[in-house]
């Protein structure tokens, strides 16, 4: 089948409804086309669908061969199982001359399974399509030269466990090493919102946790390399954060209803813990204390020290009367702006560098052992519990800087 009728096919499908030339389309001041693409959603999407079948099918039609990437080495049946929905598209693609992808020695192939007049069943290695890369792997990609590869794809690029270290610049090495300058080479990282702490915000310039759904940025990132003209070199990255398939309209919003709390098939981050909420139009009533700032990457939140009534959630969520007896929590919520003289601060940031910061949270004064203290009676409540789960991600990574 032409790769026009194939795609026109496979778009009339109703889960469809996501298309790569929608991130393509946003060029730079130089009218220059994204090489890095950075997709973020939530499930339902099919953004990885969109793309695996847009680079299986340069594979196909015009023989640009992909790289797809893991963090950790994979086995020949979970690289396969990756590919394993897309078996209508490969048949359509190929003539039904192929039906699934099959994975020998690294390499990913179109295949199809014949079976002998005695019953005996084997595959057939039809087309090579691609390679399957780890970046784990120290210095195993360097060596190899890969001239026939004009695509990667990077899958599960944000996580919740750890990174590798120098995740974001092995990922550069693996362009870098396997691109040689070709015209139109492309990568792809593609990522549920799992969440936004991350080693590539600050990294590459690209700030994701102050996207917005339906927003495209893009980043030069400068490689400290002219060309033959002189000209210093970047990748354009295009980060798009897609919007929510089934986003309810404002009008649905203001309807009051007995929701699910659940993100998981959203384009917001993953709500991973419940905690303690209370919105900010409720608790600004009290005084404030005191106050320190908790710094990550590119992401800052506020915790302010209050002292509010003994029975604060009960008169939240039951409208008690506020009792007389009194207790001091803590308050988290997001800051956008600089921080004011004189707070406290926790940062991983080496260039802040005063009296009232410290790299990681260390127990330096007073108010570091008041504000350990209301974690570990659990009296820290949030604005609201994404925001909640975010801070204790930050959190635990200033507590325990090496993990």
């Amino acid at each position: 089948m032409l790769r026009d009728k194939l795609f026109k096919k496979l778009y009339k499908d109703p889960h469809h409804d996501y298309e790569l030339t929608e991130t393509l389309s946003v060029h730079d001041d130089e009218d220059r086309e994204p090489e890095i693409i950075f997709l973020l959603s939530g499930r339902e999407r099919a953004k990885s669908y969109e793309v695996a079948t847009q680079f299986m099918a340069d594979a196909y039609y015009d023989h640009k061969l992909f790289g797809y990437v893991r963090r950790e080495q994979q086995t020949n049946y979970e690289i396969e199982q990756y590919f394993a929905d897309k078996t209508d598209f490969i048949q359509w693609m190929t003539d039904y001359k192929s039906d699934h992808v099959a994975v020998d020695k690294s390499m990913i192939y179109l295949a199809h399974i014949e079976e002998s007049d005695n019953g005996v069943k084997k595959r057939i290695l039809d087309t090579k399509i691609g390679y399957a890369f780890y970046l784990s792997k120290r210095g195993g990609n360097k060596s190899l030269q890969y001239p026939d590869v004009y695509r990667l794809i990077v899958e599960e690029v944000l996580t919740i466990d750890n990174y590798i270290k120098g995740e974001p610049e092995r990922v550069l090495n693996l362009i870098s090493t396997v691109s040689r300058s070709k015209p139109g080479f492309k990568t792809a990282l593609i990522s549920n919102t799992v969440s936004p702490v991350n080693p590539y915000s600050v990294a590459w310039g690209i700030n994701i946790a102050k996207l917005k759904p339906g927003d495209i940025q893009l980043t030069k990132l400068y490689l400290n390399a002219a060309d033959e003209n002189g000209k210093e070199l970047y990748y354009l990255i295009a980060t798009h954060y897609l919007v929510d398939k089934n986003a309810l309209s404002d009008q649905e919003k203001n309807k009051k209803r007995n929701r699910v709390k659940t993100s998981i098939k959203s384009n917001k981050w993953e709500e991973l813990k419940l905690y303690k909420t209370i919105p900010m139009r409720y608790i600004k009533q009290y005084d404030v204390l005191d106050r320190a700032i908790f710094e990550y990457d590119d992401i800052m939140y506020l915790l302010d020290i209050l002292e509010v009534p003994e029975n604060i959630m009960d008169i939240y969520l039951e409208d008690e009367e506020p009792s007389q007896d009194k207790m001091i929590i803590g308050y988290i919520r997001k800051k956008t702006t600089d921080p004011q003289k004189h707070t406290r601060i926790y940062t991983n940031n080496i260039n802040r560098l005063s009296t009232y910061a410290t790299k990681g949270f260390r127990p330096v004064y007073v108010i570091d052992k008041i504000i350990d203290s209301l974690n570990t009676r659990g009296w820290i409540v949030g604005a609201d519990n994404l925001q909640m789960n975010i801070f204790y991600q930050i959190f635990y990574k200033l507590k325990n800087p090496l993990t």
